[in-house]
């Protein structure tokens, strides 16, 4: 039955190559076409459709899949032909971004030009996004192939001319697609990143800050030091801190309202130089159980809206063996590929573990830091999640 699947899967792969990268030019893909299908050997050679499905299917039997390593591998092998590619959080630097460059170049200029780029999705899916340009305006146009049932289809198609766009400094494209009032499906905002960031920069802002980012935690939206935290909630990084740590997700559930001390200070003191005290006054604590009163944080209690992402643009390595890295928050809902910067220094344990030492938010009139949500307090909770704890 597993082989099966994967053959399955490894045909899917091999069709969607071969429809997502056909030709160069141009080529809308409307509703009334869902479904039709192709011949896989018609577009690519078969010894490129060949090594990614090798590829594909050793990171399944490896399970492998969400690897930044395996995706680079896909990339470079669709880059091979010629075609540019990157993945869909901008994770890896895109293969041939000249093409997408020139046509950047060209759009801003008011030209008649066009382009395609394929992104790699972490669910497996492959998108092609298809972009026309004229007089200033730009055409979108997205397919994505995905099975239906046993036979590979064409899974969905949008077309739209973007409400907003722009090529910035950086390298990201950035365009909107306008939604009407109230709508609540996918977000209509992308960012591509097309020109490359330096592979240590990418490096270090995906070991240092992508584990933690912005969401539900205020680690990176305020400022704070080993000689004051400020408004630090350690309570919020307890989860992803664990995860780090012990490569594993923290297993508790909703109504878990208590802690034991050692579980949480082992994982938080790991990464920060706190002494167990100062972090027992700093937080809700019961010193007859030695249990922190923490939580974990549920649906309400979470923003509703996109968050940034954090990528590092350079790096300082200091005389006292401290790492600070200069960080852009990308927000893609916003339209910004720099919402604000921020310096997160780090120290480097000999034994190749870290710890964390400040936040810097460099200051600026044109920042936008994202709200902060912050945790239920005890009443709160009761309010929103008592019936949880109730069994209703």
């Amino acid at each position: 039955m597993r082989n099966r699947i994967m053959e399955v899967r490894g045909m899917l792969f091999i069709f969607i190559l071969c429809v997502s990268l056909a030709g160069c030019g141009t080529a809308w893909v409307d509703d009334n076409v869902k479904g039709e299908k192709h011949e896989k050997d018609e577009f690519l050679p078969e010894n490129v459709l060949e090594e990614y499905r090798k590829i594909y299917t050793e990171a399944e039997s490896a399970d492998e899949w969400m690897e930044i390593g395996t995706r680079e591998k896909m990339a470079a092998c669709i880059g091979s032909a010629g075609f540019a590619v990157v993945d869909m959080e901008n994770q890896i630097n895109m293969e041939n971004p000249e093409i997408m460059e020139e046509f950047c170049e060209k759009a801003e200029n008011g030209e008649k030009v066009s382009a395609f780029l394929i992104q790699i999705r972490k669910s497996g899916e492959l998108l092609r996004i298809d972009f026309a340009a004229e007089e200033k305006k730009l055409e979108v146009r997205k397919t994505a192939l995905d099975w239906q049932g046993e036979k590979p289809e064409i899974k969905e198609a949008d077309s739209y001319e973007a409400a907003f766009w722009a090529y910035t400094q950086k390298g990201y494209l950035l365009y909107e697609k306008d939604l009407p009032e109230g709508y609540d499906g996918p977000l209509g905002h992308d960012a591509v990143r097309i020109k490359p960031l330096d592979e240590k920069c990418r490096a270090y802002g995906l070991k240092y800050l992508m584990p933690i980012g912005y969401k539900g935690n205020n680690m990176f939206l305020t400022e704070w030091s080993e000689e004051d935290y400020g408004e630090l909630d350690f309570f919020d990084l307890y989860e992803p801190l664990y995860q780090l740590k012990y490569g594993e997700l923290l297993n508790v559930s909703l109504d878990t309202r208590r802690v034991p001390a050692e579980s949480l200070e082992n994982v938080i003191v790991s990464y920060f130089r706190i002494p167990a005290d100062v972090l027992r006054e700093r937080e809700p604590f019961d010193r007859e159980t030695e249990e922190y009163l923490w939580h974990k944080r549920g649906w309400y209690e979470y923003s509703f809206s996109d968050m940034p992402y954090p990528e590092v643009t350079a790096y300082r390595e200091n005389e006292d063996g401290t790492l600070t890295l200069v960080t852009d928050a990308v927000w893609a809902e916003e339209n910004l590929d720099r919402a604000y910067s921020h310096e997160v220094t780090v120290r480097l344990l000999e034994d190749g573990q870290w710890q964390y030492v400040s936040n810097h938010i460099l200051p600026s009139e044109e920042n936008r830091i994202p709200a902060y949500t912050a945790r239920f307090t005890e009443e709160e909770w009761e309010k929103y999640y008592g019936d949880v704890q109730k069994g209703q």
